[in-house]
């Protein structure tokens, strides 16, 4: 037997539990094994928003408010790792993350290093800074 054949079995045989149990998941839902809650919770889009840090959902609500399609976090935010990777996670449909962009998100606690960089626009945490 070739090595090329061992390993189309070997991830086969890797794939075939997975596919098991995502076809009784669909067969369960699609039969309404599932609470109301549950059903809710997996198919409601932006239901599982409610778990972001604040900071997160101010950045989100900028994006979709504004329908930005890039943006940028400042050093704070983005050393942040917790905030980073949730903004990352839930923006990704809607706006991507770049460099160059003049979308800025900024911690409130940096608002005195940003006052001459450009239009600000403030949330409870986050502040918005429109760099040309």
């Amino acid at each position: 037997m070739s090595d090329a054949l061992k390993i189309k079995i070997r991830v086969f045989a890797a794939l075939v539990p997975v596919c098991f149990f995502l076809g009784l998941a669909a067969q369960d839902l699609a039969r309404g094994r599932f609470s109301a809650g549950a059903r809710a919770a997996v198919l409601t889009p932006q239901s599982g928003e409610s778990v972001l840090p604040e900071p997160a959902l101010e950045i989100l609500g900028f994006i979709r408010e504004r329908g930005l399609k890039t943006y940028r976090l400042s050093p704070v935010l983005k050393s942040n790792v917790y905030i980073c990777q949730r903004v990352t996670e839930s923006a990704w449909l809607l706006a991507r993350p770049d460099p160059g962009s003049g979308n800025l998100f900024i911690d409130k606690s940096e608002l005195g290093a940003y006052k001459t960089a450009g239009a600000l626009t403030e949330k409870a945490n986050v502040v918005l800074v429109l760099v040309h």
